[in-house]
């Protein structure tokens, strides 16, 4: 590392030097090596950090917005008078639940609308 090979080059500047003035320069130098060590492993972390929280978003996104517009589409199929339509269900999560009580909502309303017609 870079900040290795400084502190190498500091130490052989504190080689110069004698007694508590030697010691406190060839701490320095280790220091600064950890600081560096430290900071490059932080900014690691925070870089993987915010990839692993972009790549949950994006898959709790898809998980979610998929079912919702597809039940969203089924709405408006409803609203516009279309009864026959029928919504792909694909999971067996809440979403799923969602679009379950959808299409339930709809078998009835359809049967309701069939017996208005027959009078």
């Amino acid at each position: 590392m870079i900040w290795a090979s400084r502190a190498r080059g500091k130490s052989a500047d504190c080689s110069e030097r004698h007694g508590a003035r030697a010691a406190r320069c060839r701490a320095d130098a280790t220091a600064s090596v950890l600081f560096h060590g430290l900071l490059s492993a932080s900014i690691g972390s925070v870089l993987i950090g915010l990839t692993v929280a972009f790549f949950s978003w994006r898959t709790l996104r898809r998980a979610t917005m998929g079912p919702l517009h597809a039940a969203l589409r089924q709405f408006g199929a409803i609203a516009a008078g279309e009864l026959t339509t029928r919504v792909a269900i694909r999971s067996n999560d809440e979403m799923a639940t969602l679009l379950r009580g959808v299409a339930s909502m709809q078998d009835k309303l359809r049967a309701t609308v069939t017996s208005v017609r027959a009078g």
